[in-house]
């Protein structure tokens, strides 16, 4: 995977589920059918379902060394105070899901902040040497969480499983949110949900948007 930038990404959630599906509509594999991908940060399952696709998406990790952020590598930043730039300080967590998460719960709704602006600055934090995605997490009154993502290398976009996973899974950490939660995007909700073996799966409708023809020699050339 590569994102917009050029740049590396380990992996992505909805691009795991986006491929499970494209495999099922092209008859590549059959409905309800589940197999493996092999990505960067590892190998991950793949189950196809009746609208979309569900995805192991492993265990997360929140030492230093794992996401990378800097200082000691043992040690964890959870449920800390964070300031996110705009004079504002939020509760924080990071940790990683294959690639880097901050996550930075607000009492406000996301939708308030201005991520072109606190998105760039927070991505090339000093605090993480390769680069972090970011996400701005309420929990709605209905148990909902209501984020928006500023993604590593691509800027907002309007949703990021394995940015759900560490929103969901930091939120769990706190005592916040349950171990099945519905986070809720800007492109649609992904349901989340903990396993007791540590496994996060990551679950939500696929819907066909185009079609394209890429000419690869012509993008070598």
């Amino acid at each position: 995977m590569t994102n917009a930038d050029g740049s590396p990404a380990e992996m992505s959630g909805n691009g795991m589920r986006c491929v499970g599906a494209w495999l099922r509509d092209t008859e590549r594999v059959a409905h309800g059918a589940s197999f493996d991908v092999e990505t960067p940060a590892g190998i991950k399952h793949v189950w196809l379902t009746l609208d979309g696709a569900t995805v192991g998406m492993g265990a997360p990790n929140f030492t230093k060394a794992a996401i990378p952020m800097r200082g000691p590598a043992w040690e964890t930043f959870q449920d800390q105070p964070f300031d996110a730039g705009d004079g504002r300080t939020m509760r924080a967590t990071a940790l990683s899901m294959g690639n880097p998460h901050l996550v930075l719960f607000t009492e406000e709704d996301p939708e308030r902040y201005h991520l072109e602006h606190m998105g760039p600055a927070l991505e090339h934090h000093e605090l993480f040497p390769e680069r972090t995605n970011v996400e701005f997490a309420r929990i709605a009154e209905d148990g909902v969480i209501d984020v928006r993502v500023w993604e590593r290398g691509v800027g907002e976009t309007l949703a990021c499983g394995t940015g759900a996973c560490a929103v969901a899974v930091a939120a769990n950490e706190m005592g916040d949110a349950p171990v099945e939660v519905v986070v809720r995007f800007r492109g649609g909700p992904l349901h989340v949900e903990r396993r007791t073996d540590g496994e996060v799966l990551l679950g939500g409708p696929v819907q066909h948007v185009f079609d394209a023809v890429v000419d690869l020699d012509e993008l070598d050339a």
